[in-house]
């Protein structure tokens, strides 16, 4: 079977076609996309380090990042932690089974190009049961959290007997498996629900363990890893927030942590109008839980270093500890809500 050099170009999303990422590779062009893909972006790091090298940085210096970022998207992908789309300019869609000649056109003096927009759409809690969780109890427990949340902070006071097919009679299963845990209880004074003493006690014991999680672990989120002679810089407002992959360092589930994070920096009070429909859909789950998948890393080898660092900065500013009031809030890179 004869190869020819084939330009592979990919785009992410709405980025325009100047911006878009390209290697030129051989390939028998009767080999399918797919074949085309795991070529250029093979599953291990040592064989993707190979093709990195061969890239044309003269021609771009910013290729081996845009490689770096598009591999672990399709990593992602085949996880299953997130769901793409495959895409032609025009909106076709592109199917993985396609032999690479049936896309292939002449393209701005590279030969022939084959043009691939991806659409990304993380899945948190896909990843959550992929990784051994049982994303129905997490799912259960967020949606009680939520409600005890809003019954709380926001004072909302759930009917305790309302209209059919409303969102408070929707709510009822959620109130139902708090109330069997003791958290809420008919109000004696209200047709209503109110939280119980045991509640109360839930809610400290949430808010202890998320302020825990700030003390320790809130100077990473804004940090200028040193290099050389230059020092690590704390607080420096453009940093990395590397907490979710300190995380999952430190055995920390990064899909609560992430969660009480976002209850505690008020991202929930940002959906005080549709908070009782969004209670109900896994994708307002995902959206919340979305810097699970998409947060800035640091190299495996250089994270103890890291964390060492922070650990003294947090002993030479012990006089004067950031207050886990001012946490800073954690986001996903590209998280906008």
């Amino acid at each position: 079977m004869s190869q020819q050099d084939v330009t592979l170009r990919i785009t992410l999303g709405d980025m325009p076609m100047e911006d878009s990422f390209w290697v030129t590779t051989a390939i028998d062009t009767n080999r399918t996309v797919h074949h085309l893909l795991y070529s250029v972006f093979p599953s291990s790091d040592e064989a993707a380090s190979a093709v990195e090298k061969t890239l044309d940085i003269r021609a771009n210096p910013d290729l081996p990042e845009m490689y770096r970022e598009i591999h672990s998207i399709l990593l992602q992908w085949n996880e299953g932690a997130s769901q793409l789309t495959f895409k032609s300019p025009s909106g076709e869609d592109i199917l993985l089974d396609d032999p690479v000649s049936r896309r292939m056109a002449p393209s701005n003096g590279q030969g022939d190009t084959i043009h691939i927009v991806l659409e990304q759409r993380l899945d948190a809690l896909t990843a959550y049961q992929s990784s051994g969780g049982d994303r129905n109890d997490f799912l259960q427990w967020m949606q009680g959290s939520m409600l005890i949340y809003f019954m709380d902070k926001h004072h909302y006071p759930l009917p305790f007997e309302p209209e059919e097919h409303t969102h408070d009679w929707r709510l009822l299963p959620i109130a139902d498996e708090l109330e069997a845990l003791g958290f809420i209880g008919q109000s004696s004074t209200e047709d209503s629900f109110e939280i119980t003493p045991k509640g109360r006690g839930f809610i400290g014991n949430l808010i202890a363990e998320t302020e825990s999680y700030i003390r320790r672990f809130d100077v990473f989120s804004d940090i200028i890893p040193g290099r050389g002679l230059q020092p690590t810089v704390f607080g420096h407002g453009r940093g990395l927030d590397l907490r979710v992959q300190i995380f999952e360092n430190q055995g920390i589930d990064p899909h609560r942590a992430v969660f009480l994070l976002r209850m505690y920096d008020g991202t929930l009070d940002g959906y005080t109008d549709s908070w009782r429909a969004d209670i109900h859909e896994l994708e307002f789950f995902n959206r919340l839980l979305e810097p699970v998948l998409d947060h800035n890393r640091v190299n495996d080898d250089d994270l103890d270093w890291v964390i060492d660092q922070g650990m003294e900065h947090i002993q030479q500013t012990a006089d004067n500890p950031r207050s886990p009031t001012r946490s800073r809030p954690l986001k996903s890179q590209n998280l906008t809500d």
